[in-house]
């Protein structure tokens, strides 16, 4: 095994002048705890990587085995869920329609308003242009109207809602 150790001379002086030390003293003193840090960090590391794997592994197997059931028995199976501040047991296939259901319910007024809304426009400009045509056509029939000008009348003006 090296163990690779870097040292500031100027700091291992001044730690020697500080501490009322030897230079060798110092030196000795400064070397060993640097070895012992560098040997802790390494078996730290090493000692992690033993432990963590075989639990990273046995954790992954747990969370696919719970992945499998719960997916297996969503239909069936009754879990724990907190709503609304309230805890339900509920099956997944439960819970999934009563959100569905929830969010359709809160949204379909709108969606009904809106499709109401345009349709009812729609239906005032077919209204509006076959008054139009209606009036255009009387005024032709009575000779009022010029066959140029009736055109002009009849085509959609960009400026009404």
């Amino acid at each position: 095994m090296k163990i690779q150790v870097e040292l500031n001379l100027e700091d291992v002086f001044d730690e020697a002048i500080y501490n009322e030390v030897t230079l060798k003293e110092e030196f000795t003193r400064s070397v060993r705890l640097d070895v012992i840090r560098e040997l802790k960090e390494k078996f730290k590391n090493e000692l992690m990587g033993k432990i963590s794997n075989p639990i990273s592994g046995k954790l992954e197997d747990i969370a696919r085995e719970s992945i499998i059931d719960l997916i297996k028995n969503a239909s069936e199976k009754k879990y724990k869920f907190r709503i609304d501040y309230m805890g339900e047991e509920l099956t997944v296939d439960e819970l999934i329609r009563g959100r569905i259901k929830k969010i359709v319910d809160d949204n379909i007024e709108t969606m009904i308003s809106s499709r109401a809304k345009s349709f009812v426009d729609e239906l005032r400009k077919r209204y509006d242009m076959a008054f139009a045509t209606f009036i255009v056509d009387n005024m032709r029939k009575q000779n009022m109207l010029k066959e140029d000008k009736i055109a002009e009348l009849l085509k959609d003006n960009p400026n009404e809602k």
